[in-house]
């Protein structure tokens, strides 16, 4: 994905239902949740897709979407049927053993999949032994799939880049094939149920944790597993004041154009949660700062789902719109900022005020 702020990938949770119940995991996913996109919704919004030529690609998460295996292999066929390309993110709770692990794969191959993101970590390695992901790495890199590893880190675990690269690629035999990333546990979803002062400490303190801009934010647009349109990745559970419309009544082209036009999700994409919830809180009694947030992620969640919150953007919000242009302008200028045609920064102060409200 390219740094614009163009919307770039769609990306379908499609199931909030998951084997493991990690205990960091951003969405709350277990095999008893019930939230998952019908087959025909998931279809039809791949298709839509090819209404924003921008869109590039098609990413499937969860839950653990291989729980979803015949509307994971449909949505990878449509979708490259459509010339984008597609991921899939996975426990690979699936692998149990070799044979069974590369049928899958070639399975999926074969309906056009691209690349895999596998996940692994601590958490985790209490539910799968090493033997699951080694299976779904061997049966991915053997049907030429690029391979991504997300280790999502608590302050002193185990399981880290290097260990996942001794078990995976010992002799650097896939270095084309494979990229593992190490990135810090947001305090969000059941990685909330943590709250104690020490554990907020320590992950803020972890030298992983981003607190810039969103990255995700306008480039991605996500159908979430309860059917709501999100205007970012949704990889935590997103709070209504971010929900779109419902992926079976509103249009994708709908939802990337107010998308574009909303000033909140233009700051979020600009200067990103942490900035924003600093500026909002300084003349308070009780301003934050960057050791408050141990990600965008957390700081998101807590700009939407805390009321005091909410209220401090919609007041602040006015008087920040003529910075947003101001940036709008100079990243189209240097060729960062393509948003749809008729789309741009929303100039009405009364209407801004009630955004997210």
């Amino acid at each position: 994905m390219n740094k614009s702020f163009t919307t770039q990938e769609l990306v379908i949770h499609l199931t909030l239902r998951c084997p493991l119940k990690c205990a960091h995991c951003c969405v709350d996913a277990d095999i008893n949740k019930s939230e998952e996109l019908q087959y025909n919704t998931v279809l039809k919004s791949i298709i839509n897709s090819a209404k924003i030529p921008t869109i590039e690609k098609v990413s499937f998460t969860g839950g653990d979407p291989f729980v979803s295996r015949k509307t994971l292999e449909a949505g990878i066929k449509q979708a490259t049927s459509q010339g984008l390309s597609t991921s899939v993110v996975t426990s690979a709770f699936w692998a149990k053993t070799a044979k069974r692990a590369e049928h899958i794969i070639e399975t999926l191959k074969d309906a056009g999949l691209k690349e895999i993101m596998l996940s692994y970590d601590d958490s985790h390695a209490q539910y799968l032994e090493e033997h699951f992901i080694i299976n779904a790495f061997n049966a991915s890199v053997k049907a030429g799939l690029i391979v991504k590893v997300n280790v999502v880190r608590e302050p002193n675990d185990k399981i880290d880049k290097a260990y996942l690269t001794a078990i995976l690629d010992p002799n650097d035999s896939y270095k084309n094939q494979l990229k593992i990333f190490e990135t810090a546990v947001n305090s969000t979803g059941r990685a909330k149920e943590d709250d104690s002062v020490q554990m907020r400490q320590d992950r803020a303190a972890n030298d992983q944790v981003y607190r810039g801009s969103c990255t995700s934010v306008l480039r991605h647009i996500s159908a979430q597993s309860d059917g709501n349109w999100v205007p970012c990745c949704g990889v935590i559970k997103p709070p209504k004041a971010l929900h779109m419309g419902q992926v079976d009544s509103t249009s994708l082209e709908t939802v990337v154009k107010q998308a574009h036009k909303d000033p909140v999700l233009q700051w979020l994409a600009y200067e990103g949660p942490v900035a924003i919830l600093k500026q909002i809180t300084a003349t308070t009694d009780n301003p934050l700062e960057d050791a408050d947030f141990d990600g965008i992620c957390h700081a998101c969640d807590r700009l939407f789902n805390e009321p005091a919150h909410r209220k401090l953007l919609a007041k602040a919000l006015p008087n920040k719109i003529h910075s947003l242009t101001i940036q709008h302008l100079i990243y189209e200028q240097i060729g960062l900022n393509a948003p749809p045609e008729c789309t741009q920064i929303n100039t009405n102060k009364e209407q801004a005020e009630v955004i997210h409200e």
